[in-house]
Order: structure tokens, then sequence, then C-alpha cells
């Protein structure tokens, strides 16, 4: 039997809604529509998903009755057990934000609230790399460093606010992360890759230098993890290629905590490693090796998401189906 279930997608730049149905262990997305976050505050984005889900439900001949439950993914922080949203750095205003209480009032439907990590390694876990394990840690790499847990078959979210692995510290000084100075967020996250590249093409052009990346950027502001790696892949420009080394030795010292400590059959990395694992899987590998335990080491696999850019639209639909399910 189809069960139909709503995912709502919320970032600092663009939101989603994507209505699909589940059966079999197989879901089907019928339909997705997105739209730009633009700093609006959260009373009209929160509309404009009701008028979306209205919309949908229309065109697909569908009432508010056939929707088992809208699972929402989010940045946080936030309380994914009380369903509120408390202002998360890249959506400003999104302060103490009542969110599931918000649409079971407006639309009668039950909602559910997670983390986007955690909702990615849902997403990964259900339908991605990660589908059959038991243990598994996810990486997004994008304008944060998030994670999320699988343990024994169940989400871990601690008491609310767990796993947050982008505020461990990995060096005493150093770029900050989320108010913390030498955090893995700092090192591992997307905007980390960029940040780190203009502070080496300003201390280049302190020794009287023109990197090439400059030049290609045109001014330092322009440059950030996409312009590095794609410079990196078609140019095998020098300073790129050291940055992505550096980059994915960060990530593969994160990794290694991991492992030596909950020893997961696999760590799944999204985002900016996903999309270019060529550049960093041998760096990352290699520091895995150096640093884990031999057998427990050899043992984790770590791959890519397999869910691409598609992996945020799954992510809130994993959300729904699973109830957040957690240990």
């Amino acid at each position: 039997m189809k069960k139909y279930y709503i995912g709502l997608d919320i970032g600092g730049t663009k939101c989603a809604l994507t209505l699909a149905y589940f059966e079999k262990d197989s879901i089907e997305i019928i339909y997705k529509k997105r739209f730009e976050t633009k700093e609006q505050p959260p009373k009209t984005v929160l509309n404009l998903f009701c008028d979306i889900t209205y919309e949908a439900l229309s065109e697909l001949s569908l009432s508010l009755s056939d929707i088992t439950r809208i699972g929402i993914s989010c940045g946080g922080p936030l309380d994914a057990y009380r369903g509120i949203v408390m202002s998360p750095p890249h959506l400003p205003g999104w302060d103490d934000v009542h969110i599931t209480e918000y649409f079971e009032k407006k639309l009668g439907i039950p909602t559910v609230l997670c983390n986007d990590a955690d909702a990615c390694v849902l997403a990964e876990w259900k339908f991605g790399a990660g589908k059959g394990c038991k243990n598994l840690v996810f990486f997004t790499c994008g304008t944060g460093f998030g994670s999320g847990f699988i343990f024994n078959g169940a989400l871990y979210m601690g008491t609310g606010l767990g796993c947050e692995i982008g505020h461990i510290s990995l060096r005493k000084r150093g770029p900050v992360g989320f108010g913390k100075v030498g955090t893995s967020e700092a090192f591992c996250s997307g905007a980390a890759l960029g940040e780190a590249g203009k502070r080496r093409v300003r201390k280049e052009q302190a020794k009287g230098k023109t990197p090439y990346l400059l030049r290609k950027a045109g001014t330092i502001e322009n440059i950030d993890a996409r312009l590095i790696c794609e410079t990196a892949k078609n140019e095998k420009d020098p300073l790129c290629l050291s940055l992505c080394r550096t980059f994915a030795k960060y990530i593969g010292e994160v990794s290694s905590i991991v492992i030596d400590m909950l020893d997961p059959e696999m760590i799944i990395i999204g985002s900016v490693y996903a999309r270019n694992v060529e550049l960093f899987e041998p760096t990352l590998l290699d520091t895995v090796k150096k640093e884990t335990l031999k057998r427990i080491g050899n043992d984790c696999r770590i791959l890519p998401a397999k869910l691409g850019d598609s992996i945020g639209d799954y992510a809130a639909l994993s959300v729904a189906i699973t109830q957040n399910k957690t240990i």
C-alpha cells in the first residue's frame, strides 16, 4: 500500500518541498518545488510551504488526509524532540520557531523536525551508500561541517544536540568555526576550504607573487571551494592541489577519531568531498591508515555520498518516513 509523505528542506539560500510515496522499501518522488529563502522572515517561508503543499495536492489530486507525515530537515541549532528551530546562523531571525506545531495546526498533518546532518545520514542509510548498515556515520562538508550517526540501526541524537562533530577541537590555534577557535568545522567544511584558499593567496601576495588562483578568481573575495577544486582538477594548479591535500588530511583526522572511538562499518562523506572525491580520497585514506588502530581502520569503509545533489530531498523525506526514531 502506498503511503504519501512530504519533505521540507530548509536552507539559508534555498528551500524545497518534495512529495513522494513510499512502498515496499522504495521511494518515488512525484512532486518537487524549490524557492529562494532570501532572508525572509520565518512566517513568510512557512506560509509559502503551506501554499506549495496545497498546490502540490491539487496537481496530484490528493488531499491533506492522504499525507502520512511531514519531515523537516534544517540546520541547527534546534530542538528536534520539541520541534523548535533555535537561531541557526544561516537563518537570521529564526529564533525559537515552533515549526512542527505550526504545520500540525495549519495543515493537520503530523510533523517531525531533524537536524540536516542527521537527516542526511537517515537518507544515505535508507536509500544511499549506507543501505543495510547497522552502524554508520555521515559527514557533510558544505557551509558547515556536520555529522549524523546511526547506531545499532537507529539514529543517535543524545539529548537533542548530540553528534556536533564540527565543534570538536582539532588545533589550539587556527581559524574560527561556529564561534570556537580551531574546530573541525573551521578546517573541514567547504567554506573552510575557500577561506584557506584566501589565506594562502594573501601570503603569496605578501611575498610579491600573484598566484594563478587569484588571476582566475579576479578578486580574493571570489575564491571558494568550488573554484579551488575545479582549478585543481582541470589545471593541476600546485597551490590548489596543496589546499585539497591539506583539506583531506583534516577530514582524515576527524574520521580517525570517529573510527577509533566508535568502530563504525562505514563513514559516508557528502557535499564538497562527494563532488570531488578523486582529489581528496588518497590523502584521506592515507591519513586514516596512519592515525587509526590497524584492524579498526581497515574494517571501516569510507565512501562518498551516493544521493548526490538530491540528498536534501531524500533527507527531509527520510525524516518523515522514519519519524526520527532514536536511541
